[in-house]
């Protein structure tokens, strides 16, 4: 211990200079706070979810009464990754993109490429 102290006096007495302290690294902001979590859609009820040859279709009435027939990829059809056919009868929020599907012209020619963009069920969440 009295070697360090006389090293540190014998290098502060000496007349040279001292080095500068060495800088911390920056400690990055805080993170913002994540944002909400994103309100659920309206509610429905599912009437059906029918696969067909231009998309999956997904009937649902909304609080109002109203009945209306949605496209969606076929991962909400039977067999798909989201199949909703459980959800038939059942209230839930739905969550909505543009989606691109065969037009209409085609008529369920698997050959023709034509397509439109439609408003399409995106996620139905019970």
């Amino acid at each position: 211990m009295h070697l360090v102290v006389a090293a540190f006096t014998l290098l502060a007495c000496s007349g040279t200079e001292t080095p500068a302290p060495a800088t911390l690294p920056e400690v990055p902001a805080a993170a913002a706070p994540a944002a909400p979590a994103a309100a659920p859609g309206p509610m429905f009820t599912v009437v059906s979810v029918v696969s067909g040859d231009a998309a999956c279709y997904v009937e649902l009435t909304a609080a109002d009464g109203v009945a209306t027939t949605y496209s969606s990829d076929y991962e909400l059809c039977p067999g798909g990754s989201k199949d909703a056919t459980p959800l038939i009868g059942k209230s839930v929020a739905a969550t909505f993109e543009t989606v691109t599907v065969q037009s209409p012209e085609c008529q369920g020619d698997p050959a023709c490429t034509k397509t439109v963009e439609a408003k399409g069920v995106a996620t139905l969440t019970p």
